[in-house]
C-alpha cells in the first residue's frame, strides 16, 4: 500500500452552472420586464389614486387614451375637421350644426325617433355614433383610468400616454339638468350663442334604465360647449405612461373593470370580440378544461332544485362577472354565503360585484363583514377602499389603502 498522502475533498463541491437555452433566457428577459412594468404601473397607480383623493365634491371623469387630445365634442372635432372655422365662428356653427342634426333625424326617422325631446335624441344619436354635443363622462374614477389605458398610436405606430379629466359638478358653473328640462328643454335652452349661456356648462344623467351601457359605465353626459376647457378641467399632473397601459388594465380587471363589463349590450359584446381584440386565454387545453367546466356548471344551474357547493357557486360567480354578468355573479355569491356564511371571500367577491352595479353601501356591507371574518384580508380592506373613494369618503378609503399595503400589496393586488 502506497504511504502517499491522497488530496483532500472539498466539503462544499462547486455544483456546475446551468447553462440556459436561448428559450430559456429570452423567457426570464421576459418577467424580469414583466416585473419592472408592474412596478411602475403600481407606481402610476398609487400617484392616481392620490390625485383623485385631493380631488373635493362631486366630480365627473373623462379618461382619453392620448393626452394629447383635447377637451371637445365630437361635433366640433367633425366641423374643424371639415371647415376649420374662424374661432369666433365656432360658437353660431357648432349650435347651428346640432340642430340641424337633430332635426334631420326626426324627418328620416319618425318612426325611431317617435316624439322624445331633444336630448334623449342627441343621446340616442350619440350612442349609435354620431359626432354630436355631448361629451361623455363617468362618475367612477377607475372607470375613467380603464377609458385612458386604452391603446392609441401617433402615425409612426407608437404607442401614446393617456389622461383623464375631471369636472365638477357641484361647482358654480356647473350645473344639472332638472327633470322637466329632459322632457319639455329644447336644444336652444343648452346650445345657444348667447355668450351668457356659454359661460356655463350643463350635466345629465340619464336615468331610464334603457342604455345598459350607461348603467354599467356610470355614464354622465356633459355639454353646453364646443370645448371644455380652463376652470371647468382638473387633469391629472401626470399623464398615463404608454408604457404601463397593459399592466394597469390588468389589474383593473382583476377589480372586476373590464370591457365585457363596461359594454353590456350586443354592439359592444360584438367589438369586445373582434379579431383586433386579444384572446384572454393561453392554451387550448386550458381553454378546453375551462370550457369543460363552464359547461358542467351550466348543466347544474339549470335545475333549479340543484343543491351547489360553495365551492361551484364561488366559481360560476367569477365566471360571470368576468363577463360583465355582475347581477348574476352577486347571486351566486349570495348563494355561497347561505351555504357557508363563515368564509369571508364570497363577501369580498359579492362586494365587488355590487360596486361595479354601483350599490357602494351593499359593498360596504359586505367588505366589512368579510374583515370582520378575516381581518388579515389585504384585498377585502383595498376593495373597501375603492369603494369608500368612489362615495368620496376619500379620508376612510386612504385608511383602507394604508391598511392593505400594511397587510401586504401583492395579496391585496391579487385577490382584488
Amino acid at each position: 500500500m502506497s504511504d502517499a498522502k491522497q488530496p483532500e475533498k472539498s466539503p462544499n463541491p462547486t455544483k456546475p452552472k446551468k447553462i440556459l437555452t436561448e428559450e430559456e433566457k429570452a423567457e426570464k428577459a421576459r418577467a424580469k420586464a414583466g416585473d419592472e412594468a408592474r412596478k411602475i404601473a403600481e407606481a402610476t397607480l398609487s400617484r392616481y389614486r392620490s390625485w383623485v383623493m385631493k380631488i373635493k365634491g362631486r366630480y365627473a371623469f373623462r379618461g382619453q387614451a392620448n393626452a394629447g387630445w383635447t377637451l371637445t365634442t365630437s361635433a366640433y372635432r367633425r366641423l374643424m375637421r371639415n371647415l376649420a372655422p374662424e374661432p369666433e365662428l365656432m360658437d353660431g356653427l357648432f349650435s347651428g350644426y346640432l340642430h340641424e342634426l337633430v332635426d334631420d333625424a326626426r324627418v328620416r326617422f319618425p318612426i325611431e325617433i317617435g316624439e322624445q325631446p331633444d336630448l334623449k335624441v342627441m343621446a340616442r344619436l350619440q350612442h349609435f355614433g354620431s359626432a354630436t354635443g355631448l361629451v361623455d363622462f363617468t362618475e367612477s374614477s377607475r372607470i375613467a383610468l380603464w377609458m385612458a389605458c386604452q391603446s392609441a398610436k401617433n402615425e409612426k405606430g407608437e404607442e401614446m400616454d393617456g389622461q383623464v379629466f375631471a369636472v365638477p359638478l357641484d361647482g358654480e358653473h356647473v350645473k344639472e339638468v332638472p327633470d322637466n328640462m329632459v322632457s319639455d328643454g329644447k336644444l336652444k335652452d343648452f346650445f345657444s350663442t348667447c355668450s351668457d349661456c356659454f359661460g356655463r356648462l350643463w350635466f345629465w344623467r340619464p336615468d331610464d334604465g334603457e342604455n345598459d351601457r350607461m348603467f354599467a359605465q356610470q355614464s354622465v353626459f356633459v355639454f353646453g360647449r364646443p370645448e371644455i376647457k380652463g376652470d371647468f378641467v382638473n387633469s391629472m399632473p401626470d399623464p398615463i405612461p404608454a408604457a404601463t397601459k397593459r399592466e394597469i388594465l390588468k389589474i383593473l380587471e382583476g377589480q372586476g373593470v373590464l370591457e365585457a363589463g363596461l359594454f353590456p349590450d350586443f354592439s359592444g359584446f360584438a367589438t369586445a370580440n373582434g379579431q383586433d381584440r386579444d384572446f384572454p386565454v393561453r392554451g387550448g387545453k386550458r381553454y378546453q378544461d375551462r370550457a369543460d367546466s363552464i359547461e358542467k356548471d351550466c348543466m347544474n344551474a339549470r335545475d333549479e332544485h340543484a343543491s351547489l357547493r360553495y365551492e361551484e357557486h364561488v366559481l360560476r360567480g367569477n365566471f360571470r362577472a368576468r363577463e360583465g354578468d355582475f347581477l348574476g355573479a352577486s347571486a351566486d355569491f349570495g348563494r355561497a354565503i347561505e351555504l357557508d356564511p363563515q368564509r369571508a371571500a364570497a363577501y369580498n367577491d359579492r362586494g365587488v360585484a355590487y360596486g361595479n352595479l354601483g350599490r357602494h353601501e351593499e359593498a360596504l356591507a359586505d367588505y366589512a363583514r368579510a374583515i370582520a371574518l378575516d381581518p388579515q384580508y389585504a384585498a377585502a380592506h383595498n376593495n373597501r377602499g375603492n369603494a369608500l373613494s368612489e362615495m368620496g369618503r376619500h379620508a376612510e378609503a386612504l385608511a383602507d389603502y394604508a391598511r392593505a399595503i400594511e397587510l401586504g400589496p401583492q395579496d391585496a393586488a391579487a385577490h382584488n
